[in-house]
C-alpha cells in the first residue's frame, strides 16, 4: 500500500513547469564567463558581460543556450561562453525525493550521463539498453542515477525514459488508443510509466501495449483498496456521469469497497481547482458492493483502511441510528404520561 501511495505522490509531484515563453525550468546554477573577450547576452536590451562575471542560469532554452534573469528581464546565454562554477551537482535539499527507488526502462543506447541537471554539464558516461539502474531523486526533466562508480544526471524527457510501475488503473471514460477503443471501467495494470512526464503511462490491453495520457484529462485514475461506510442511502451509477444508469441502490450503514477516486478538475466563477468530496458534479468514488461495481458521490461517510474497522463502525452507527431516536421517543412518551397523570391528579 505504501508503494502505491508513494507512486501516486510521484505521479502528482513533478508536473511540468514552464515560464511564460514555455522554456524549461532547470535546477538553477551559478555560472561564470570563460570567454576571454567577455560575451554579449541577448534580451530586451543586449548586455555585455566580462570574463569571470557570474550569473544564475535558471532556464534551458535548448542544448546550446540557457536563460538568466537580470532585473526581471530574461536574457539568452550561449553555453559555449560560460561554465558552471560548481562542476558537479549531487543530491541536496533542492532535489526532489521520489520516496522509493524506481527501475529505469532504457529503450536506446548511448544516453548521456551528465555531472549536473543541465546540458552544459560535462558528460561522465552513457546509459545503454543492457544497463540496470534505478532512480529516486529528480529535478525535472533530469533524474539522478548511479551506474557502478558513475553518478550523474540523465534527461528523462528528452530520452523518453520510463520506469517500472505495475500500478492498477481504471478508465473513467472510453479512451482511444493504438490498441483500439478501451471501454469505461476497464481495469488494467500499467507495466511502465514515464519517468518525468507523469501524464504518460504504458497501457497493456488484451496483450497490446500503447502509451496513453492518464492524469491530464482524468481519463484514467489509480486503483485503491479502502473501505467506506456510507451514512446515507446512495445510488451507484454505471459511469462517473451521475445521469447514467443506476446499478444499485445501497442502504445506509453498509460497508463499500472503495476501488478508486476520481478528482475531476473544475472551473467556476470562484476560480479553478480539484473537486472536493461535497462537489457532486466533479467528485466520484468507484466502489464495489455485494459483487456490483459503480460510481457515486458521497457526502456523509467515513473511510477505513481495514475491513474490520469499517464493519465495527457500520454496526456502531447503525445501532446509534436506531437507539438514539428510540431514546428520544421513549423520553417524549414518558414526559407525556407524566404530564397526563399530573393533569388527572389536579383535576380530582
Amino acid at each position: 500500500m505504501k508503494k502505491v501511495i508513494s507512486l501516486c505522490l510521484l505521479l502528482l509531484l513533478p508536473f511540468l513547469v514552464y515560464a511564460d515563453n514555455e522554456d524549461k525550468i532547470i535546477k538553477p546554477f551559478e555560472a561564470k564567463v570563460i570567454n576571454e573577450k567577455g560575451m554579449d547576452i541577448i534580451g530586451k536590451e543586449n548586455k555585455h558581460l566580462n570574463k569571470d562575471d557570474q550569473i544564475i542560469i535558471s532556464l534551458e532554452l535548448d542544448n546550446e543556450t540557457g536563460g538568466t534573469y537580470i532585473d526581471d528581464e530574461l536574457y539568452e546565454v550561449a553555453y559555449k561562453d560560460i561554465e558552471p562554477v560548481k562542476k558537479e551537482v549531487g543530491i541536496d535539499d533542492d532535489v526532489y525525493d521520489g520516496n522509493i527507488d524506481y527501475k529505469v526502462v532504457i529503450n536506446k543506447d548511448n544516453i548521456d550521463i551528465l555531472k549536473g541537471p543541465a546540458s552544459i554539464y560535462e558528460k561522465v558516461g552513457s546509459l545503454n539498453t543492457d544497463d540496470e539502474v534505478w532512480y529516486r531523486y529528480y529535478y525535472d526533466p533530469y533524474i539522478y542515477i548511479e551506474k557502478g562508480d558513475i553518478k550523474g544526471w540523465v534527461n528523462a524527457r528528452e530520452n523518453n525514459l520510463f520506469v517500472e510501475s505495475n500500478v492498477d488503473f481504471i478508465t473513467t471514460k472510453e479512451i482511444v488508443t493504438t490498441c483500439g477503443k478501451v471501454p469505461v471501467n476497464t481495469v488494467f495494470t500499467t507495466p511502465y510509466i514515464k519517468a518525468i512526464d507523469v501524464y504518460d503511462v504504458m497501457l497493456d490491453y488484451n496483450g497490446c501495449k500503447s502509451v496513453v495520457q492518464s492524469l491530464e484529462d482524468e481519463s484514467m485514475v489509480t486503483m485503491l483498496n479502502q473501505y467506506i461506510v456510507n451514512y446515507k442511502k446512495v445510488k451507484i451509477h454505471e459511469t462517473p456521469e451521475l445521469d447514467s444508469k443506476v446499478v444499485e441502490t445501497i442502504p445506509s450503514y453498509k460497508v463499500l469497497t472503495n476501488l478508486a477516486i476520481f478528482y475531476q478538475k473544475f472551473e467556476d466563477e470562484n476560480g479553478s481547482g480539484i473537486a472536493s468530496p461535497g462537489n457532486k458534479e466533479k467528485y466520484r468514488w468507484y466502489v464495489e458492493y455485494e459483487g456490483k461495481r459503480g460510481w457515486l458521490n458521497l457526502e456523509d461517510f467515513e473511510v477505513f483502511e481495514s475491513l474490520d474497522a469499517a464493519k465495527k463502525d457500520a454496526n456502531k452507527e447503525k445501532i446509534k441510528s436506531i437507539f438514539i431516536p428510540s431514546i428520544i421517543v421513549l423520553t417524549v412518551v414518558i414526559c407525556l404520561l407524566a404530564f397526563y397523570n399530573s393533569s388527572k391528579k389536579k383535576g380530582k
